[in-house]
Order: C-alpha cells, then structure tokens, then sequence
C-alpha cells in the first residue's frame, strides 16, 4: 500500500468574523494558519508521480472558492461558512488564510473585479471589491479599493455605475454617458469629456428591428410572439437606464452602449472608430506583456466521433500523439511544460458504460498518471505564472433535508516541485 504520509490534504479553517458597531464593513485582513488533517493521496500512484511530475502535495481548501491568482503563492476567493460570505486570500507558501473582510451578515454578498486573465499580471497593486446588500437593493452598492501590497481597504465614494478592469492602478467607472477615471493611488477623480458629435453618436437609439438584428434572433424566435414581447422589454428598459460602460487602455477608451454596439475612442487623436471586437482590440497588446508566447504547444485534432490531442513542434508541426478519444476539457501550462486534460473513457467489460478520467501529462517526458481521485475537472483549471501550482473548483452537494440540498465549494491546489 502507499504510505499516506506522502501527500498534505489541508483543511481551511474559516474566516473570524467580527461585528463592528451592527455593521459590516470590511476592516483590516487578518491571517490564520490553517489545521491539517487527515491524509487522502492517490491510490497506488505515488511511486509514478513523483517519477513523472513530482507532485509535491494535493491541497483542499475546503469552504473555499477561488478566483484569481494574485501571484504565484496568493490566491484571492470567497469564504462561505454558516451562509456568511466573505473575501479571503490563501497563501499556499505559509497555509495562511488571510481575512480581507470581516463580515457576519448572511444579507451580505461580495464580488470581486478589476482583475482578469490579461491585467492580473500587469503590476496593479489593487483589485475592486464591491458589498451588496440583498435587503437594500438600491441603496445597497459599496466599492472599496483593496491593496495587495500592504493589505489597507478604502472605501470608494461616488461609484453608482459601472466600473471596469483595474489598468496601471487606474480604475474607469461610468454614471450614464459620463466617464471618470480614478486614480487608486492619489484617490484622485477626474471626468473624462467626449466631444459632442461622439455624445450624439454613443447616445443614438436604434430602432426595435435594428436592436434585435444585433441581439441576433433566429427567424423562428422573431415569429413567437413571445420572445419579441420579451425583448421589447428589454429594449424600453435600455432606453430608461441609459449608458455606457468603458475601458481604458493607453489613451484609448473602449465604449459599449446598452444597445450592443462597441466603439473605440483615441484620447491623442479625437477618433471614434466603431469595432464589434473593441474589448478583445484594445487589450490584444497587453499579452505581450505576459509571460505567454503563441497559442502553445498543444493541438486538438477534431475527427468523427473522436478527438487527437497532438503535440506541436517548435515549427508549430504535429509530431507527438499525447492521446485520443472523447475529450472534454484541457489545459496548458503557461510554461507549455505541462498538461492536464479530461476525457470519457469505456469501462472494461461494461456495454455501455463509460467514465470520465482526468490525466497530467508532462510535455518534456511524455508520460502521463491519472488523478484517480478526481474526475470530470469541468469548472476550470487555472495556473499560475510559475506553472509550478494550479487549481481548480469542486462542488459538493449533501442532502440538507428531504427537499434542499447544501452545495459546498472546494478549491483543489496542486503543488508541483
């Protein structure tokens, strides 16, 4: 049998929570060391994994559901216990559990924003966090800065509208057709003025057939009665909420009207150019500046009733046939030294009968080991910069009574050496 002594599985302590003056507004982070428990490895496969991806330890941060990488140790998510949400971050180095929210109101949710796949990497020092009260529901919205380096909140004034990806320690936020730009390190506020023939232009209501010509209804939906009474709501609730919501990159503003049209405006030369792919347009240069070359080395080979998962040669040529068969889910590595990929695979001497496998395939040596204990990884796998960690989500479902059920979120992080 494998010494189960081999392998760490890390059980989350759950965030303290506190009350301060009835109300929950979120105070300085607190860490606390997590408890280990029991150890749960996989069945006769240590000798194979640490020989082909010396896998240092499988962690489950129980309660948890993660959001980002901040960095290659720190990951920010959501605590949720006794139905009270709250912001955390959980280091991997030092199996801390850091409380950047201290709340204890079950009306009270969270989200997080300003950080994306592109920007997070970009040296922002900050991320958005927003408090919603679902018993306040206009008057509930609260934005708070939070900074990453030293762990201070501040709560932000005058945000009602949208607010956008954090871009240089520069946040974008929209109230209707106006625009400002916050700057997260001075505080500083400054409205942002369109001339007014690109006013007109953003402001311009198309008519009901032009608006759904961009929603894209099929012939069959325009003919259900139905359906276009639907959109008509849609269409006059556009017209009472008016706006926009924007982006900044460089000195270019991305602009998308509640009408689905997007627009790129240049701050130096006063342009408005109209592109259905602003957001993906703007933002294609900052890629360059992550640590993410190409489109890797992996291609999936799409055939009849079956798929080929091919490795690519630095001509970009397949050479290596990692597997085939029905795959369904697959992730790289951002180093392209790794790989992990879900597939359905036939029971042995079953008619009929199949189950999903999920597998670790090392790109340099070719050998591969299945994670028996996990299966279908179909909510995401996400690694860090590094490529030495990743994670992924699970939901646990239990019988809470004859008519509920309780669905509990795990965040599983692999360690590799």
């Amino acid at each position: 049998m494998v010494n189960k002594n081999n392998f760490k599985k890390k059980i989350s302590i759950f965030l303290a929570t506190s009350i301060i003056f009835g109300c929950t507004i979120p105070c300085s982070a607190e860490a606390m060391k997590n408890e280990k428990g029991k150890i749960h490895v996989l069945e006769n496969q240590q000798k194979e994994i640490d020989d082909v991806l010396i896998i240092r330890a499988i962690d489950k941060i129980e309660k948890f559901a993660a959001y980002a990488w901040l960095n290659n140790d720190e990951i920010i998510g959501k605590n949720r216990n006794n139905q009270v949400e709250n912001i955390c971050i959980y280091n991997c180095k030092k199996n801390e559990m850091i409380s950047v929210t201290n709340n204890n109101d079950k009306n009270i949710e969270f989200s997080i924003s300003g950080l994306s796949d592109i920007t997070k990497q970009l040296n922002n020092d900050f991320i958005m966090i927003e408090e919603y009260n679902r018993l306040k529901r206009k008057t509930s919205r609260t934005w708070y800065s939070f900074n990453l380096k030293d762990h201070s909140f501040n709560k932000i004034e005058g945000i009602m509208g949208y607010a956008s990806l954090i871009n240089n320690n520069k946040l974008i936020t929209t109230e209707g057709y106006k625009i400002y730009e916050y700057n997260l390190v001075t505080g500083e506020k400054n409205q942002i003025i369109l001339p007014d023939e690109v006013n007109k232009k953003i402001k311009k209501v198309p008519s009901f057939n032009e608006y759904i010509d961009a929603v894209g209804l099929s012939p069959e939906e325009r003919g259900d009665e139905h359906v276009i009474n639907k959109y008509k709501g849609f269409y006059e609730y556009n017209k009472e909420d008016a706006g926009i919501n924007a982006n900044k990159n460089r000195n270019k503003l991305t602009l998308s009207t509640h009408y689905f049209k997007s627009y790129v405006y240049d701050l130096d030369t006063k342009t408005l150019v109209e592109d259905d792919n602003a957001f993906q347009t703007i933002y294609a240069s900052e890629l360059d500046a992550i640590n993410i070359k190409g489109n890797g080395v992996i291609e999936i080979e799409e055939t009849e009733g079956n798929s080929k998962i091919w490795q690519l040669n630095s001509n970009g040529e397949r050479y290596k046939l990692i597997d085939e068969g029905n795959i369904l889910h697959y992730e790289e590595s951002l180093d392209h030294s790794k790989l992990v990929y879900s597939m359905i695979e036939d029971i042995e001497g079953q008619k009929f009968a199949n189950e999903v496998k999920t597998y670790i395939c090392d790109l340099n040596s070719g050998k591969k080991t299945v994670l028996q204990e996990f299966k279908d990884i179909d909510i995401g796998i996400f690694w860090n910069q590094s490529s030495n960690r990743l994670y992924f989500l699970e939901s646990v479902s239990n019988r809470t009574s004859r008519t509920s059920f309780e669905t509990k979120c795990i965040t599983n992080i692999i360690t590799f050496n």
